[in-house]
């Protein structure tokens, strides 16, 4: 018995420790991913007077349409943009030499980054501002009624997340998960969780994914999009404040939370490589480029049907922003504020590694 007893031990040890190295590999992986470049290269779907389309473009400078009531597409100066940023009110970017520049409403101060150095991510909050810095470290300007901007004890980060506008998430290289702000539901009770390597907003809830495929949630539940424990699989996730979403590694897609509208109606949906929950449909990337939608479609947000070669998506409230493989922009759905003319956008997408070189 005591060696059978033994041997289960050991057997115990040595998955542990290869769970543990997985872990570690895809947080390395993660952690230089970030620091090639980090963020987006299109930003889209800013619902109501925030409506706007931002595009960085392979040259770092950055063009955007629509809403800009407070100067925030005013960034037609900027230059050795590696990745952005946004708020529905302000616009963020990151240069090359880890530096950052914002433009945009500044009320709270959200804009006061003049003076960060040495960042690898950039995030924005409705107002307020987070950077991650190279040694892991994080810095925070703007608005904290909340405790928001609270991350200055903050080490060993690898990503950070802003949910909600009033709430800033960090993941560790260790897997574990840090919170600060708003928190009435229960949102940022996620000091428990471990082994994560993904974390996705949802407004009022916070979803994060492990490293062994199975997803865990915490904040409000009322159309149960926290109910994802029976998960598996899974190697993304998406969320807003009434849905979750997951892709898993077979390429099928799983959805919980309000399903009106159709929003969740994903189970039939195959050969999918990315996702995107707007906040009243979703938006799937099949591997031959094309892209599905489900959900509310009152202004044609998801009449995607016909796109072909895209490699990314945005989606937001009433319209949709496709990136294609080209550099090239589609866009369907309201136009109140231009946010959809982007009919003469080229060569949107990441800065290569060798002009980031040269800016550096």
């Amino acid at each position: 018995m005591d060696g059978v007893k033994e041997k289960i031990q050991k057997d115990h040890i040595k998955e542990k420790t290869e769970k543990s190295k997985e872990l570690k590999q895809r947080l390395s992986k993660i952690r230089k991913s970030l620091a090639t470049h980090s963020g987006c290269c299109i930003i889209g779907a800013f619902a109501g007077k925030g409506s706007r389309t931002i595009g960085l473009k392979t040259n770092g400078t950055v063009v955007a349409v629509g809403a800009n009531s407070s100067g925030q597409c005013d960034v037609n100066h900027w230059q050795n943009i590696i990745a952005i940023a946004a708020s529905p009110s302000h616009t963020v970017g990151l240069r090359a030499d880890g530096t950052v520049i914002a433009v945009g409403k500044n009320d709270k101060d959200q804009c006061n980054v003049d003076k960060w150095q040495d960042i690898v991510t950039v995030a924005a909050g409705h107002n307020h501002t987070v950077g991650l810095k190279l040694d892991g470290t994080v810095v925070a300007t703007g608005w904290n009624i909340d405790g928001q901007c609270n991350v200055d004890q903050w080490q060993d980060i690898v990503n950070v997340v802003i949910s909600g506008g009033m709430r800033t998430i960090g993941l560790k290289s260790n897997g574990t998960v840090v919170a600060v702000g708003e928190n009435h539901y229960g949102e940022c009770n996620i000091d428990h969780w471990s082994d994560i390597i993904a974390v996705a907003d949802g407004g009022r809830h916070t979803v994060g994914l492990r490293a062994d495929g199975t997803v865990v949630a915490t904040g409000w539940n009322e159309y149960n999009q926290c109910n994802v424990d029976h998960w598996r699989d899974v190697v993304a996730i998406d969320a807003t404040e009434y849905h979750t979403v997951g892709l898993k590694a077979d390429g099928t897609v799983i959805a919980v939370g309000d399903t009106s509208h159709g929003r969740c109606n994903v189970s039939h949906w195959r050969n999918i490589v990315a996702i995107v929950a707007g906040s009243l449909y979703t938006l799937g990337i099949k591997a031959n480029g094309t892209v599905v939608a489900t959900g509310k479609n009152d202004k044609g947000q998801c009449n995607v049907s016909k796109w072909s070669d895209i490699v990314a998506v945005a989606a937001g409230g009433l319209y949709t922003v496709g990136l294609k493989a080209d550099g090239t922009v589609v866009v369907v759905g309201y136009n109140e504020y231009g946010q959809c003319n982007v009919s003469d956008w080229r060569n949107i997408g990441f800065p290569s590694k060798e002009q980031i070189l040269i800016w550096k």
